[in-house]
């Protein structure tokens, strides 16, 4: 929109940020690849002024590429929190399409972040941090611009109809579909919560 890219994290958040020792001590002069590699060193998510909202306003003050932060960022799987990075930064200022069809396959990463949530630090697992950026307008400290909604991307034509796709979703399609995929999990697996169920249903008579 020809707005500098930093004006997406509010003016106090900023100003705490830029008066920071980690800021000043740590950020002058870094390139995207400086970045990538202090994220590296990221143990927690949220903040203020921790030096993960430090990182992500480095990059919204170099203009970071889209794609340069999908395949350099979110598409590697050794750094949890340069993915968490990653993500907070591509829901700020990616395209709405991008943004689904980059961090909806990420809900099957189920690693625990350190993450603030006012007042205190809590545990986090990385496919919440995933939904509450496709939901949520306020995240990790800071104001999310406006997501449309799934329904309204696929009703535009942006996204394909039907649910989304899921790691479960896959299996059930490897195995014949959810019925088999049922009595797989209760025949072959014994899992207890899928043996009730599948005793339930009349083919488990037949």
């Amino acid at each position: 929109s020809g707005q500098d890219p930093q004006n997406l994290i509010e003016y106090i958040t900023r100003q705490k940020i830029y008066d920071s020792r980690y800021w000043k001590e740590t950020c002058f002069g870094l390139s995207v690849a400086d970045v990538l590699e202090k994220a590296s060193e990221l143990e927690t998510v949220g903040g203020l002024p921790t030096p993960f909202l430090s990182l992500l306003l480095k990059l919204l003050q170099l203009n970071t590429e889209s794609d340069l932060i999908i395949e350099g960022f979110i598409e590697q799987d050794e750094f949890k929190y340069v993915r968490a990075l990653g993500i907070v930064y591509l829901r700020l200022t990616g395209r709405p399409v991008d943004i689904y069809e980059t961090l909806e396959p990420l809900y099957a990463d189920h690693r625990k972040l350190r993450y603030w949530s006012t007042p205190t630090w809590s545990i986090k697992h990385m496919d919440e941090l995933i939904h509450e950026l496709l939901t949520e307008s306020f995240v990790a400290g800071i104001t999310l611009p406006r997501l449309p909604s799934r329904k309204v991307m696929q009703e535009g034509g942006y996204l394909p109809e039907g649910p989304r796709e899921t790691a479960i979703r896959d299996a059930m399609m490897v195995h014949g579909g959810p019925l088999d995929y049922l009595r797989h999990k209760a025949l072959v697996e014994q899992s207890p919560t899928a043996h009730p169920a599948w005793e339930a249903r009349p083919e488990a008579k037949e």
